[in-house]
């Protein structure tokens, strides 16, 4: 009798254990995992990563350019088969400067686990891209134009579970006759998990290099007064107003920010997080001023509520918003 109530207790005991996990979310080894349906779960970077991204430049226009960064906000890979879908995932290493990953040279902006399998397209979504010529080639950021916002390249790779691939996507800019305006696109041939690369790592002394202004004194974002210089979707800027003036200044002090906007004052508050910047409780005085003024105005402002992120190069100040950027200059 004895014996038949200690099995029966360690029964419950075991009944209960097993409900104690199932409400925590683990089951046991034995217990097959729940199938996931809809489109693959975007991956995260892993210790067992099979598969890495890195960027490179085919050389074409690049030699004029000082620096080149392009701002990628989204990478896609498209597998193929019967459940063929898109995976998306965001790099580790948004801003690259194509200057710095010439010929062979590449530099991985995200290392991960991908599922096994075939794969057959690649795409990149830049959300900006700043150039700067060189003095060689009278200085200045000229017109780069990025049709449709992402680029493309359809090249077959095959990621497996206990490999990891390397896919190197080259990224060339390319001078449209001599007319100083300049093309990004992919360079397909120089495309692919079979190529070969010389891996460099992120130069932080170049960076370091990069925000000091030209007489050799370290810019920051913070506590610097910034004049907007164009704003707009990447490939069609605008240019601010004759007449009328954009400023902003981060007051590090206060995390607050303010300026002009044209007609009105505006201020708000941010937050800094490395290259990452967030915008909010952004208001203003309410002055009317004409008509292209407020609208030069309202865009300005929606743009930097969208805030993403940021770069310094010299005495430049780029705000990524999305497709959009403010173009700014150390005052």
């Amino acid at each position: 009798m004895f014996k038949t109530k200690l099995y029966a207790l360690l029964v419950m005991l075991g009944i209960v254990s097993l409900l104690a996990v199932a409400c925590n979310g683990e089951l046991p080894a034995s217990f097959p995992p729940a199938p996931t349906p809809g489109p693959a779960p975007a991956p995260s970077a892993a210790p067992d990563a099979n598969f890495r991204f890195l960027i490179s430049d085919e050389v074409n226009a690049i030699d004029k350019f000082a620096s080149l960064n392009v701002t990628i906000s989204k990478i896609g890979v498209h597998s193929r088969g019967e459940s063929a879908n898109w995976t998306e995932f965001t790099p580790d290493i948004p801003v690259v400067d194509l200057t710095t990953v010439m010929d062979e040279k590449a530099i991985e902006i995200w290392n991960g686990h991908l599922t096994p399998g075939e794969y057959t397209k690649v795409f990149i979504y830049v959300s900006a891209v700043n150039g700067t010529l060189t003095d060689e080639f009278g200085g200045g950021h000229p017109d780069i134009k990025l049709p449709s916002g992402k680029l493309q390249i359809s090249r077959p790779f095959v990621i497996s579970e206990d490999a990891t691939t390397s896919f190197v996507y080259d990224v060339t800019v390319i001078e449209a006759g001599k007319s100083g305006k300049f093309n990004l696109q992919p360079q397909v041939a120089q495309s692919g998990a079979g190529i070969k690369f010389t891996e460099v790592k992120q130069d932080r002394d170049r960076d370091r290099d990069r925000d000091r202004d030209r007489d050799g004194v370290v810019v920051s974002l913070e506590d610097t007064l910034w004049k907007l210089e164009s704003y707009g979707p990447s490939d069609n800027l605008t240019g601010v107003l004759e007449g009328t003036e954009i400023t902003i200044t981060f007051v590090s002090a206060e995390g607050s920010f303010n300026g002009t906007a044209g007609c009105n004052h505006y201020f708000g508050s941010y937050a800094v997080d490395g290259s990452t910047l967030t915008t909010s409780a952004i208001g203003s005085t309410e002055m009317a001023c004409d008509p292209p003024i407020m609208d030069q105005e309202q865009a300005y402002l929606t743009i930097l509520g969208d805030a993403e992120s940021f770069e310094i190069d010299g005495n430049d100040l780029t705000i990524v918003c999305g497709t959009s950027v403010l173009n700014f200059e150390k005052d």
